[in-house]
């Protein structure tokens, strides 16, 4: 297995996005209430995070950093 690419480094406004991200996931919603910034800004610093390999956006748990198996949600629909 070959290793991983270095991932490109964080900003600052990035790094503290990610550090909000718990491994459960949370969603782009909630980190609009956490941040206090516009949604606009919260899923413009998510996609580059996904970009950069820092998480993956996956139905049912949201935003997950990356590398981390979190358990499934239960009875969430």
């Amino acid at each position: 297995e070959r290793p991983a690419a270095p991932r490109e480094p964080l900003t600052e406004v990035e790094a503290v996005l990610l550090s909000l991200i718990p491994e459960a996931g949370t969603t782009a919603d909630e980190l609009v209430r956490q941040t206090g910034k516009p949604v606009g800004t919260v899923v413009s610093l998510l996609t580059v995070l996904e970009l950069k390999g820092y998480v993956q956006n996956r139905a049912g748990q949201g935003y997950v950093p990356q590398g981390t198996v979190a358990p499934r949600r239960r009875g969430v629909v």
